[in-house]
């Protein structure tokens, strides 16, 4: 996505006309080029350089005027609330009664605070980066070189370039934040509930606001009396029996009858809040003490400390009678200060009563733009009834657009509305109309967010399946790339492609030209790794659960902040540089890696800050004894506050890679070399590989072995006696030495094949067996998740042992004497350079990412490829599962530097341009086939993979530079 476009996404809602200008300014630098090109003169050039920063400068003005004053405002508010919050301490020390609405108010005030603090820090994050962007597209278009001193300077006059301020700020709000959760956590050490305290403490003893009463009245054991109201009204106290929501009818009237008496001061607002009585009735859907307190002349459009009318909280919470009360009365048609059109807030509550009315009374009057805001808000959450009620109304709820130019049925698909989409269509809505934004379809919308019922009603009534957005892909391709797999069968085969994006800018640097030329075909280049030997690899992950909207670290008792910041460190390695990951996380998961010596005792601190802060909230020491089970999901670790009780617990993931078990390993591994003569049309053998419950690698694709009729085990369950005792475990014979045997294409070599596939024979017979020149693909299927006998880094070592042992020629089996095997291995290791043309060419494949991580961490000269051939999402996922969408299985094969993927032969003759969107991973691409070796040949989807695997066969297509 283009920055441009991500900044209109990002934009906070209200503070939309404050953003740096980015689509203004990138339009300015295209004209003052052409204008350049036409004229190419010096002082043509300067004029243009002083135009660009001179509106780049006002546009600063702009955003930093506005930044400066939410600031203040944020300090402003920031010390009242730490004022207010000594004065509760001392009040709680000296035992005094009337304090637990003010922890209701001042938790209620900082968390607000906490939310304006993180839209600021955002605002100013945005921003400082279209700034950089923005001045690196002019250097790039003239050839300058002004981003770093532009930037160095703004960094000084610009308080929001200027992280320290914020930094500070954010640590006071935290600690303010934290002192309040103290002060609950130290009330409720001391026995009382929240309602205990709501209830009891502050009855005034001595106030005459209450009857019936005696100095010796245990509230511990009597129930609370009906209290009345009395001449010597106390209003704090009755907009705290109004906040409880919890008034008896004769208390109501008691208040009623106090406002009209004039007993009752109607113009009166709590100093936290600044909420009047008119906002505490709104919020609990007191109509009679409304109708009183306005009949008093009780202002309806007061705003209170977060800039709202009681209007916003008579919607919120769902009370139409009172915003209709409101609105008769002459409440703004905004219900705040910031100007959120109240029929918008109706359309996100949800109350057709409620929004029916506001829509439809004569006194107010809305604008165009204000009506299809609430369209498309009412469109997202799928209220057809609002909708209809806007048709009604005469607004075109078919054709009209929002600020990316889609119309409601885009935003209806998307969102998954089936009702909605069909009922727009009937209305006339263009099942292919395209938005600007994209260049997206309404199916292209609902399929990439998995929208099955849609997609299957949009193709049905003639949406253009084959239509291509600006990026040259599909909606199919969204779908599959995704992981939504059930959207991607409903789409027919894909026969012909239609480019519907808009034309190339030549001016518009965001966008990479094409290549006219294919890249040149060059041999097969596996560079080795580095030698890990003596290194141990940690990788923690941190996850989160979108449909449950769980976030991986959870606060206890009363402590809540919502942005926050994770920071992971290994102790007491100084090389290692700390990891940090900010939360909520916006992707599915974060992962860090960290690498230790493997002989050196370490810790791993886990610090949490806020978001942008310095202060600790909460932190964890892990020694290097809690990751002694070497994998583990859904780890739960307590973080330790300042007071030295748990603030808080993080869900975190970890895997422990060790170095290979291999004695002399590291002069195995540097004398083994990967084939570079490996060409186009070359072959390697595939075969499926498990572990014996003994440790013994056999050759063996089926998940289970049938014992007796209708009685299935895995293998790795299994010794190797065991299968011997049931099958023969015997490598089928070859018929020829050469390999040609084992390539070939005709029925005898297919069987053979199938044969080894269930032969159950030793991995090491078959490669000692094998020609040399026969290359192998050695697919390793992940051990179940009940599995005892050993860890998977035993695992993936006991089948590196016997590759690398069969490579030098030496048979490692249950016969050799170990020291024997080892010595006989250096032996063979040291000649072994001289025959390295004999070398053969291995390849290791899973689908398991951790196995993956594993052969690739422990060995550093054989290629490693991700099998992504089964993505689907699963309910419990562990380091074993397959990733549920090729976008996260690309996206972690890069990262980890894997040679390649494998992806189905089906899903890429459907959806073809998934390749190009692997590819610029730099990932090998290759295409699994069901059964049928005779498919590749007639395959179309050959001329864009790299390689293809079928029939026990993995072939080399091509290799691009």
């Amino acid at each position: 996505m283009k920055f441009g476009k991500y900044m209109n996404n990002n934009k906070i809602e209200g503070w939309e006309d404050q953003y740096l200008d980015y689509k203004a300014l990138k339009k300015l630098i295209g004209n003052l080029l052409k204008k350049n090109q036409l004229q190419n003169d010096q002082s043509i050039r300067s004029e243009a350089k002083s135009t660009f920063f001179h509106q780049l400068d006002m546009e600063l003005e702009k955003v930093g005027f506005f930044y400066s004053n939410i600031e203040l405002w944020i300090k402003n508010r920031n010390s009242f609330l730490n004022s207010k919050q000594a004065e509760l301490k001392n009040s709680i020390q000296s035992m005094e009664k009337g304090y637990s609405h003010k922890i209701i108010l001042l938790s209620e005030a900082w968390n607000h605070l906490q939310s304006e603090l993180d839209k600021l820090q955002n605002f100013a994050e945005i921003n400082s980066t279209g700034v950089s962007k923005i001045v690196k597209k002019w250097d790039k278009q003239t050839r300058s070189a002004t981003k770093q001193l532009y930037i160095e300077r703004q960094s000084v006059i610009r308080p929001w370039f200027d992280k320290a301020s914020i930094t500070n700020l954010a640590d006071k709000i935290a600690e303010g934040i934290l002192e309040l959760h103290r002060l609950e956590d130290a009330i409720d050490t001391h026995h009382y509930s929240s309602t205990q305290l709501f209830l009891f403490e502050d009855i005034k003893l001595n106030s005459p606001v209450i009857i019936n009463h005696s100095e010796n009245t245990n509230f511990s054991e009597q129930p609370p009396q009906e209290k009345q109201i009395d001449q010597d009204i106390d209003i704090e106290y009755v907009t705290k029996e109004i906040a409880s929501g919890h008034l008896s009818p004769p208390k109501v009237k008691d208040i009623v009858d106090a406002i009209i008496s004039g007993k009752v001061d109607v113009f009166w607002s709590e100093e936290i809040s600044n909420r009047t009585l008119i906002h505490e009735c709104a919020k609990t859907g007191n109509l009679e003490i409304i109708s009183a307190s306005i009949r008093k002349g009780a202002k309806i459009n007061a705003v209170d400390a977060y800039n709202r009318y009681p209007l916003y909280y008579s919607i919120t919470g769902g009370y139409s009678n009172v915003t209709k009360e409101l609105i008769l009365h002459g409440a703004n048609k905004m219900v705040d200060s910031r100007g959120t059109p109240s029929l918008l807030l109706a359309a996100t509550a949800g109350d057709f009563s409620t929004f029916n009315f506001i829509l439809t009374k004569s006194m107010i009057v809305w604008t165009e733009a204000e009506l299809g805001d609430a369209l498309f808000k009412c469109a997202s959450r799928g209220n057809l009834d609002m909708i209809i009620a806007l048709h009604k109304s005469g607004l075109d709820t078919v054709s009209i657009t929002n600020v990316v130019c889609s119309i409601t049925l885009h935003v209806a698909a998307q969102n998954g509305h089936l009702e909605l989409v069909k009922w727009l269509v009937d209305n006339g809505a263009s099942v292919n109309a395209i938005d600007k934004d994209l260049a997206w379809t309404p199916l292209f919308y609902a399929a990439s967010e998995g929208r099955s019922e849609v997609v299957k009603f949009l193709l049905e009534n003639n949406c253009d399946p084959n239509l291509n957005d600006e990026q040259g892909h599909s909606a199919a391709f969204y779908a599959a790339y995704r992981g939504f797999l059930d959207c991607v069968s409903l789409f027919p085969t894909n026969t012909e492609h239609k480019i519907v994006a808009n034309k190339e800018d030549i001016f518009d640097y965001d966008t990479i030209p094409s290549l006219e030329l294919p890249p040149p075909v060059i041999p097969l280049q596996v560079s080795k790794r580095p030698d890990n030997s003596r290194k141990t690899r940690i990788v923690i992950q941190v996850s989160s659960d979108s449909s449950k909207l769980s976030q991986p670290v959870e606060f206890r008792n009363h402590t809540h902040l919502n942005s926050l910041r994770l920071q992971v460190s290994i102790r007491p390695e100084p090389g290692i540089l700390p990891q940090t990951v900010k939360l909520p996380l916006q992707t599915s998961s974060e992962r860090m890696s960290f690498e230790v010596p493997t002989d050196s005792p370490f810790f791993t601190e886990i610090l949490l800050f806020p978001s942008f802060g310095s202060k600790i909230i909460g932190k964890a020491y892990l020694s290097n004894d809690f990751f002694g089970c070497e994998s583990a999901t859904a780890v739960k670790i307590p973080l330790i506050g300042s007071d030295h009780e748990v603030v808080a617990e993080l869900l975190l993931d970890f895997l422990i890679i060790q170095p290979p078990a291999l004695k002399n390993e590291a002069l195995l591994w540097n004398n083994l070399q990967f084939d570079s003569n490996t060409k186009p049309k070359d072959q390697c053998l595939t075969v499926d590989v498990q572990v014996t419950t003994d440790g013994i690698p056999i050759v063996y694709s089926p998940e289970n072995i049938s014992l007796v009729p209708s009685v299935d085990i895995s293998p790795y369950f299994l010794k190797f006696s065991d299968l011997k005792a049931l099958r023969s475990c015997h490598l089928p014979s070859l018929k020829e030495k050469d390999g040609l045997f084992t390539f070939g294409d005709e029925a005898q070599s297919i069987t053979w094949r199938n044969e080894l596939s269930i032969s159950c024979v030793p991995l090491s017979e078959l490669l000692l067996a094998l020609p040399k020149e026969t290359g192998v693909v050695i697919s390793i299927i992940p051990p179940p998740k009940q599995i005892s006998s050993f860890t998977l880094n035993e695992f993936v070592d006991k089948i590196l042992s016997v590759v690398s042992t069969s490579l030098v020629g030496v048979q490692n089996n249950e016969q050799n004497d170990e020291e024997k095997v080892y010595e006989n291995l250096f032996d063979r290791c040291t000649n072994y350079s001289s025959n390295i043309e004999k070398q053969r060419s291995i390849f290791f494949s899973s689908s398991s990412p951790a196995i993956c991580l594993l052969a690739q961490w422990k060995q550093p000269t054989f290629p490693v490829i991700l099998d992504a051939k089964n993505c689907y999402p699963t309910q419990n996922p562990s380091w074993t599962s397959p990733f549920p969408s090729l976008k996260l299985a690309s996206k972690f094969a890069f990262a980890e530097n894997l040679f390649g993927l494998v992806c189905d032969y089906e899903l890429l003759t459907k959806v073809p341009d998934i390749a190009s969107a692997i590819k610029l991973y730099h990932l090998f691409l290759i295409q699994k086939f069901p059964h049928n070796l005779h498919q590749i040949t007639k395959s179309s989807t050959c001329s864009i993979t790299n390689g293809c695997w079928a029939d026990g066969l993995f072939r080399i297509n091509s290799i691009e530079q």
